[in-house]
């Protein structure tokens, strides 16, 4: 299992955990490597609290501590610059390197690879789909990790901070509802979360929700980007107001999907029950939506209205039940669903029609490379991957 396993990439995923901006993808690496062997969940806990990390990180053979320490925002308190040292030296240490953490047995053994292994094993590696993790971002620009099920405390910037389940609080802090926070989705992650007044917001990858830590009195005003879905308490005497893009959406109680992904113009609500509003940011005019209606709007156009059958209700809705749904879509589209899923780039090859529409029904639950195996049946696309690319070419390519 060890052989199979690129330490060096898990090291450089630990060090952005310890920074608090990994992806989706590291965790899903760090929740594998945890999996192998209790003594790997030790390691981490020791990393965890602040034990001598370099020692630790010496276990991983390949890891180079300067190149990771380069790639994350900052360094951490954990890792000061006086402790970084180059851990394998090309020129002396290939022969007398002796560590390596082994996955199912948690021996430390050294196991160098070659060049060309190490990247037969990168382009080998299946690529998991998007993991339960999000970032708060604080007004002062910090970035905490948000875990499911796991309550944490911070303290950043003077504010203290506790994450409790899918609720966030701040301790001994008033004038609350100006801390206006954010809590992001990086492409490859989706989270659940729970505002102050108990409205319930699903957040898909690539997407982010703007609100204040305690609403206003009189409303709650809550701006969005990607794709949200959103549970609203019922408050009739404090309107619940969404704003994406040029677009915002009025409602009091009710359950809507909002799709505003950059750097495409139209803002797309989808009702599944209750009522609300949907018209220009700026403007007056407004059209009113009921349960299985559909708002289409643009700027300070006036939205249009339609009518959704169920099967396309299913569709708008599938992402929270796990499911990529598509009735009619543009191939282009669709890939473009699978990479802020899978947080990888897609990369269009010359001769590719992403015009083509297609129909299908996959789970969002299957690595990239059944994905891409069960698309390429269907002869929607020629599909490779290469290491977080995606080539995409007509379906005639030959390799």
């Amino acid at each position: 299992m060890s052989d199979q396993f690129d330490f060096g990439a898990l090291a450089d995923a630990l060090v952005r955990d310890l920074e608090g901006v990994a992806s989706g993808q590291d965790h899903l690496m760090i929740e594998k490597w945890l999996h192998l062997d209790p003594n790997n969940k030790k390691l981490y806990l020791e990393l965890k609290a602040k034990k001598d990390a370099t020692a630790i990180f010496q276990s991983i053979a390949g890891f180079q501590t300067e190149a990771a320490l380069s790639r994350v925002h900052q360094k951490t308190a954990l890792i000061r610059r006086n402790k970084v040292r180059r851990i394998i030296a090309y020129s002396t240490a290939v022969a007398a390197a002796t560590v390596l953490i082994m996955g199912l047995t948690g021996v430390i053994r050294l196991s160098r690879k070659s060049t060309t292994q190490q990247k037969m094993i990168a382009s080998t590696a299946e690529i998991g789909p998007a993991v339960r993790r999000a970032q708060l971002i604080l007004p002062g620009g910090a970035i905490l990790p948000l875990v499911p099920s796991r309550d944490s405390a911070f303290n950043r910037g003077g504010a203290n901070v506790k994450v409790s389940g899918d609720a966030m609080s701040y301790l001994g802090q008033t004038d609350l509802e100006k801390v206006i926070q954010k809590v992001f989705t990086p492409n490859g992650t989706t989270f659940k979360m729970a505002l102050s007044d108990g409205t319930q917001v699903w957040l898909n990858a690539g997407s982010w929700v703007k609100f204040p830590a305690k609403f206003s009195k009189s409303q709650r005003l809550v701006e969005v980007s990607g794709e949200v879905y959103f549970e609203v308490a019922s408050e009739p005497g404090r309107p619940f107001v969404v704003t994406a893009g040029g677009t915002q959406v009025q409602v009091l109680g009710t359950a809507f999907n909002l799709r505003a992904y950059a750097p495409q113009s139209l803002v797309t609500t989808t009702l599944l029950r209750g009522a609300v509003q949907v018209g220009p940011l700026a403007g007056k005019q407004f059209i009113r939506l009921s349960a299985g209606e559909q708002a289409v709007s643009s700027g300070e156009q006036v939205p249009q209205k339609l009518t959704l059958d169920a099967g396309e209700l299913r569709q708008v809705s599938g992402w929270r039940s796990q499911r990529f749904i598509f009735k009619g879509t543009k191939v282009r589209e669709v890939l473009e669903e699978i990479a802020r899923w899978y947080d990888v780039e897609v990369v269009y090859e010359q001769g590719f029609n992403g015009e083509e529409r297609y129909h299908g029904e996959i789970s969002r639950e299957v690595s990239l490379n059944k994905l891409c195996s069960m698309l390429e049946t269907t002869g929607a696309a020629h599909l490779q991957i290469q290491g977080r690319k995606l080539l995409a070419g007509p379906v005639s390519t030959q390799r």
